[in-house]
């Protein structure tokens, strides 16, 4: 058995963009990140593959990025955005050579040569088939592939159980689709997570508190055995209740008191399908809680080792992994990390001419006008030893903890997969030679989690306070006085779906229609990437502007439900209108109602 495992999970996601606008923002965000991310990352697995070496990635590809890798619209568009991309790296050649400007003739020809090479593997190698791609390496054994929430949706905010249960099923039944099988682990859009409590929205009448399941509950319900947390929740997190978003804490006397004898409240916990194993039922578990006001205790690498999150008030757990965080932000910090090193290419400097890039980082506090031409070859070894670096990291980290408790320690580095190629050029080269470096080391190994499951046993169970891994480790990227709006409007739509729903079944097959779409609608104002443009300002106005075409879509579409079975159904030019949402927003054909269907422990 290896002294230790490297689990790297490599997030994949994109919102909804196509049909929904170009540039500069829009659907060339998707083709940038195609050619620039996705496709590199096939060819690096496809290089491991001829190698004979297993990468053991952890790939999240969430279930909305899924639908627009299979959209005959982006299979189009991105030949299309590749020629273009082609074509002004040879005029700015052709510009450079003319003014004498020859490293950066070069590069340009560099540009054009990648982009040439990019067609080539989209149409060619990988047919025109990105997800079928990834699902061969999955296939193969190379990789282990995530769901996530139907359209990466801030779970902890949703304003019921009952519609987070619908995001989570919607990226089950869009994966088991896609890959032919049943997800085992989760991507939790933000790493965001919330514990069971008694929670009263801001946007309630009442002001009454209702028992709201923890996530780890709603996962455990629909099979899912595992999940990834930022670390602060697992040893320095806040009390359960006290959320960012001004949750009234309510008493529930169906609740346990968190200070009961917590052995007695866990007997006969049920667990996730594949590690029922890992503690037998009925055994006494101890539970890690806190008093209110106090923080956890925090044990010393805690975090190098798979742990069950849980509460007494429920009888379900699911296990999790912790993102180490030194070792993490050692490659995604661009003021910490490998990404700011003067020798990469620096991403926010862009030719006018082309919007390609010429530039080194050179130094990450210089101003744009200051940066030097980028010189590819001086990049390279950089690459080699920021490879040798983490690698070095990563085994004297789990090297130390496997001599402390003789045990194989497990090492999680979570990361955004656009980071490797868009964000960070060089990073998709640092990726194979870091799969390179330790294949040489076996008391080391870098695995998928079902494998690691197999070998290490979850520790302990924790009763988690909430968070993510956002700013400040809280909600306030997603929730503040800039998106409040958001959250209302979504919180009175979900509300509408589920009267809807609470009805009966549909009348006829018109409302059916009807209704499906008005669930792919909701899908879509739920998603967490609108409130996060808002919040960072990067696209304000793009993201306002998507959350009230879906906001108007919904609405309509409600008050069309009404409409469809009676007076004779919806009139021709109602009609017209619902078949222009349905080819706009064409995403989840399989979309299926019961997804919002309440389910208790015992089942539905």
């Amino acid at each position: 058995m290896p002294q230790g495992y490297l689990i790297l999970v490599l997030h994949a996601h994109l919102p909804y963009v196509i049909g929904h606008g170009r540039w500069p923002h829009g659907a060339e965000w998707l083709y940038e990140a195609a050619c620039e991310t996705y496709i590199p990352l096939l060819n690096v697995l496809k290089r491991l593959s001829h190698k004979g070496r297993k990468a053991g990635f952890t790939i999240g590809l969430t279930p909305i990025l899924c639908e627009m890798f299979v959209s005959d619209v982006f299979k189009t568009e991105a030949k299309e955005y590749i020629q273009g991309r082609i074509e002004a790296a040879e005029k700015d050649r052709q510009g450079f050579t003319k003014t004498g400007k020859v490293a950066e003739a070069h590069l340009a020809d560099r540009w054009a040569t990648f982009y040439k090479k990019a067609f080539y593997d989209f149409t060619v190698t990988y047919r025109d088939d990105l997800l079928g791609a990834f699902r061969g390496f999955q296939n193969d054994g190379q990789i282990e592939i995530l769901t996530s929430s139907a359209t990466h949706a801030y779970l902890p905010l949703v304003g019921s159980d009952r519609c987070i249960s619908a995001q989570v099923r919607q990226g089950i039944e869009s994966y088991t689709s896609f890959f032919g099988s049943k997800p085992k682990g989760i991507w939790l859009p933000e790493c965001g997570y919330r514990p069971a409590s008694s929670l009263s929205s801001p946007f309630s009448k009442s002001g009454r508190g209702q028992r709201r399941k923890g996530t780890e509950e709603i996962l455990a319900e629909n099979n899912i055995d595992y999940f990834f947390l930022d670390t602060h929740l697992l040893g320095a997190g806040k009390p359960i209740g006290k959320e960012e978003m001004d949750f009234l804490e309510v008493p529930n006397p169906s609740v346990p008191d968190i200070q009961e004898d917590v052995h007695t409240a866990f007997d006969g916990l049920s667990y996730c399908s594949s590690t029922d194993h890992l503690h037998p039922p009925g055994e006494p578990r101890k539970v890690r809680t806190t008093p209110p006001g106090e923080r956890f205790p925090r044990l010393e690498n805690d975090h190098l080792a798979p742990h069950f999150a849980g509460s007494p008030f429920s009888k379900q757990v699911c296990t999790f992994f912790a993102r180490e965080p030194a070792i993490s932000m050692q490659v995604w910090s661009q003021d910490h990390g490998y990404p700011g090193d003067g020798r990469y290419l620096e991403f926010h400097k862009k030719a006018s001419t082309s919007g390609l890039r010429y530039w080194r980082v050179t130094d990450r506090l210089a101003d744009l006008g200051t940066k030097e031409v980028y010189r590819p070859e001086r990049s390279a070894s950089q690459v080699e030893a920021h490879a040798a670096h983490f690698v070095s990291s990563v085994s004297s980290l789990l090297n130390a903890y496997y001599l402390k408790t003789g045990e194989p320690g497990v090492l999680t580095t979570p990361f955004d997969a656009e980071l490797f190629g868009h964000w960070w050029f060089e990073g998709i080269e640092w990726l194979e030679r870091v799969v390179d470096l330790l294949a040489e080391r076996s008391k080391i190994q870098l695995s998928c989690p079902q494998e690691v499951l197999q070998n290490v046993r979850p520790k302990e169970t924790f009763m988690l306070p909430e968070g993510s891994w956002g700013q400040g480790g809280c909600h306030t990227m997603w929730y503040n006085k800039g998106t409040t709006w958001m959250w209302e409007s979504i919180h009175k739509a979900e509300r509408a779906m589920c009267k809807a729903l609470d009805q009966g079944r549909p009348a006829s097959p018109l409302s059916e229609r009807v209704l499906r779409q008005m669930a792919r609608e909701l899908f879509l104002l739920q998603a967490s990437d609108w409130q996060f443009l808002v919040t960072t300002r990067t696209a304000r106005e793009y993201a306002e502007a998507r959350f009230r075409c879906h906001e108007e879509n919904f609405r309509w579409l409600h008050k069309a439900l009404g409409r469809s079975d009676k007076n004779g159904g919806l009139t021709a030019e109602n009609i017209e209108r619902l078949v222009a949402i349905e080819q706009k927003d064409h995403v989840f054909d399989s979309i299926k109602l019961s997804c919002f269907e309440e389910r208790t422990e015992n089942g539905l």
